[in-house]
């Protein structure tokens, strides 16, 4: 028997759980994908008929892939779409009638001038020898593109890059975002430009932006080489502006994986501030050899299991539910107010979260004191109940009340958060209590952002995370960074320039190497 038979047998007993559509990772061919579980592992299998076949990761735990499966919600599909199917999905990509989700948070990259050089960073002028820096004129119109779409407009963007803060306009384009009706405004910076500034950061918080979106790799000079230095005076611009952290660590197996729970550690001693931590698992943007992914690769349930390990239980796996978790709040909401809500509809594999509360001295992850999956289950029943007469809202709001009795332990919650009320609050249209809600707690997110090697057709179709383009698109996170759109959208829309026209500065680089070629990690 030759060893790709053999391949072909063994492939053929593992336990296939969904077919689905991907691509080749080396000429981004369509390709049908298999979605199997072989010890406990799922793993995404194609073959190309150039380039032989493919076998990748997904999740490194069958049983939570499961588990997540069950929280699958449908979300919107867009009554505008801005583009039409033309070839098959995901080429000529945008929002269109195939879409089953709204967006949920925009992206707009208005500059890939950085004042760093990390080597894993995908938007770099110096490296790609053009400028792209839409005007503000161009980016206003990417607003109104967001702010148009139907049954629901974007409500929440985030200007990203290159280095946002490099922008002098940068100021006047936020106020513009909050006068188009955005209602977060947030900027994916490395700070630098605030250690330098606290009149900056001043201005930004009254121009309107939400939170900084900091890159965030570790607590060590080792593992944050790049900004390590600028974190303290980060930190204390921001308190003195009034500005909010949400920290961003890329995480990369066997470089900073095992200082996880220290990040979060470090953002309970500044919960003034830091109101998330929003991890992003190594994306492979490039080709690479097996070996070296299965090596650096990391996936979801890998960090789920690294902060248990890490915490000694204090945040358990079972802390973690997928982000449609809470799809049928807002379905409720949507019922009891007569008002249609943002559902968070995204796919059950491309995040996770959960909320950790300090009490005293104490962490108290959400699950000690709420049973999550009975709730939602409750809920989701409720929503979708049709009680008649006059008082239909009477009585879905004392079930409602029931519910939360049950479902919330309040002798093991912390001593100050009294969640029955807040939610009952926000459930019945005071949406206040949400902001009241985040001011008492930690949101602790992961979310994996695909690669050509792990694509799924079915992941895209849900996106929630969306960039707008200045030719008129709005393209999902994972095809835009994946299929070569970043590339052929900058290109035509910038200009060429020399390194050397470009003040650069520069810092220690921690490399990825696999015999000298660069490996690209999107984020």
């Amino acid at each position: 028997m030759s060893i790709s038979q053999h391949k072909k047998k063994k492939r053929e007993t593992v336990g296939l759980i969904k077919e689905t559509q991907s691509v080749c990772p080396v000429c981004l061919k369509p390709l049908p994908a298999k979605i199997v579980e072989e010890n406990n592992k799922v793993f995404l299998e194609k073959t190309c008929s150039a380039h032989g076949f493919f076998k990748e990761l997904y999740w490194s735990d069958a049983k939570l892939f499961k588990k997540f499966d069950e929280f699958a919600r449908m979300g919107v599909t867009p009554e505008n779409p801005n583009t039409k199917i033309k070839n098959e999905c995901p080429f000529d990509c945008g929002l269109c009638e195939a879409h089953e989700s709204q967006t949920l948070l925009a992206i707009i990259d208005v500059t890939n001038r950085c004042n760093l050089k990390c080597s894993y960073c995908f938007a770099n002028s110096a490296a790609s020898g053009y400028l792209y820096e839409p005007s503000f004129e161009e980016i206003e119109k990417m607003m109104d593109l967001l702010r148009a779409e139907k049954p629901f407009p974007a409500l929440a963007i985030q200007f990203s890059g290159g280095e946002p803060l490099l922008r002098n306009d940068i100021v006047d384009l936020v106020k513009k975002a909050k006068e188009k009706g955005f209602a977060q405004i947030f900027i994916a910076t490395n700070g630098i430009q605030i250690t330098k500034n606290l009149e900056l950061a001043k201005q930004l918080r009254e121009a309107g932006v939400t939170t900084l979106y900091l890159k965030f790799n570790g607590i060590t000079p080792i593992t944050n080489t790049e900004n390590y230095n600028f974190i303290p005076q980060i930190f204390e611009n921001c308190r003195k502006a009034g500005l909010q952290l949400s920290l961003v660590p890329t995480i990369i197996k066997g470089f900073n994986d095992h200082e996880a729970y220290s990040i979060i550690e470090l953002a309970l001693k500044n919960l003034d501030i830091v109101r998330v931590v929003n991890f992003q698992p190594i994306s492979f943007c490039g080709r690479m050899d097996a070996k070296e992914r299965e090596q650096k690769s990391f996936t979801i349930p890998d960090l789920i299991s690294a902060l248990d390990k890490q915490s000694n239980g204090t945040i358990p796996k079972n802390a973690f539910y997928p982000i449609p978790t809470v799809v049928p709040l807002s379905e409720l909401a949507e019922r009891l107010i007569n008002k249609k809500q943002v559902l968070f509809s995204a796919h059950p594999h491309c995040g996770a979260a959960t909320y950790l509360f300090k009490d005293d001295e104490k962490i108290i992850p959400i699950t000690d004191f709420v049973n999550i999956t009975n709730l939602i289950e409750q809920i989701n029943k409720l929503s979708k109940e049709n009680p008649k007469g006059l008082t239909k809202k009477v009585v879905t709001v004392n079930k409602l009340r029931k519910i939360l009795k049950e479902n919330i332990t309040q002798e093991t919650a912390p001593k100050y958060l009294n969640l029955k009320k807040l939610l009952l609050e926000l459930l019945t249209g005071n949406f206040d209590t949400l902001l009241e809600f985040h001011l008492k707690t930690l949101f602790i997110g992961v979310m994996h952002f695909q690669d050509p090697y792990n694509f799924d057709i079915d992941r895209v179709k849900k996106c929630v995370i969306h960039f707008a383009t200045p030719d008129g698109k709005i393209i999902p996170f994972c095809t835009y960074n994946n299929l070569g759109y970043r590339e052929k959208i900058e290109k035509a829309h910038s200009k060429k320039v020399k390194s050397g026209n470009l003040k650069w500065k520069w810092t220690k680089l921690w490399k990825i190497t696999n015999k000298n070629k660069l490996i690209l990690v999107c984020f």
